[in-house]
């Protein structure tokens, strides 16, 4: 078996081709699989087709199956959903891994039961804050994860964040916090704040670690807390215009965790 070695750090079995044209243009799951990877990432078809450089018509019948896809630009699809292209061809719970992908390429899924348990700890600890709220979470869950990416060359929460006119946004976050609501481990509420409406989240239990968080991340976490929690949004817009990995992203792009070494402080 032959294989391609591209620029990027991606080493893909020629096989794999025929298997991605095949499995996007002819299998029912893929297609609705296909439409979920965008759904969950809050990604629109037109979104996604300025990204690829195509017409969204031509995105909409990619997602229907009616197109095919060069292997070019799946490689591409699967970057800008933040997974691999055997991802991208495959259910993760029946991918054959037969590709060789760096961790900058493969952007997971958090772990949903540790990213619960310390978002409830954050909003233990500083949830009633009045400077707390969706947006200025947003900010400390970033620097949570790439201040300790930088420390140690590991993730804590593994959120991939995406770049907003607003700041950075986690992915996966809005159907973390659906589910804790429904499941009564938080209670979330709404308030204006210069004309605009807010949402704040209040625990409804203590965090459950067991075993899921080591010393060093909660050192880590109370760090950041400690060093950043009293910040309103504007401090944070201002803090985090100077970062790397923020200055060398367009908006909408994902933000890279290896530009964090980029840091100038």
């Amino acid at each position: 078996m032959y294989c391609f070695v591209y620029t990027s750090p991606v080493t893909l079995c020629v096989h794999l081709y025929d298997k991605l044209i095949t499995k996007l243009s002819t299998s029912p799951m893929t297609k609705e699989y296909l439409r979920e990877l965008r759904e969950e990432r809050n990604l629109t078809q037109s979104y996604i087709a300025r990204k690829l450089g195509i017409s969204r018509q031509t995105y909409v019948l990619i997602e229907k199956g009616e197109r095919d896809l060069t292997l070019t630009k799946a490689e591409e699809l699967a970057r800008i959903l933040g997974i691999s292209i055997d991802q991208l061809v495959n259910k993760p719970h029946t991918a054959d891994r037969i590709i060789d992908v760096s961790f900058e390429t493969i952007r997971p899924k958090p772990n949903y039961r540790k990213y619960k348990e310390i978002l409830l700890y954050i909003l233990t600890k500083i949830g009633a804050k009045p400077n707390i709220y969706k947006n200025t979470i947003f900010y400390i869950l970033y620097f949570i994860d790439f201040d300790y990416y930088k420390k140690y060359k590991k993730h804590i929460i593994d959120a991939t964040y995406v770049k907003k006119p607003v700041g950075p946004k986690p992915l996966y976050f809005e159907k973390l916090i659906k589910k804790m609501a429904a499941l009564k481990e938080i209670e979330i509420i709404e308030s204006k704040q210069f004309a605009y409406l807010q949402k704040k989240y209040l625990p409804t239990r203590d965090p459950n670690f067991s075993n899921l968080v080591s010393i060093q991340e909660l050192n880590h976490i109370d760090w950041v807390l400690a060093r950043l929690s009293n910040l309103n949004i504007t401090e944070f817009e201002n803090y985090l215009k100077w970062d790397a990995p923020w200055q060398l992203a367009s908006n909408n792009d994902t933000l890279d965790y290896k530009f964090v070494f980029y840091r100038n402080r």
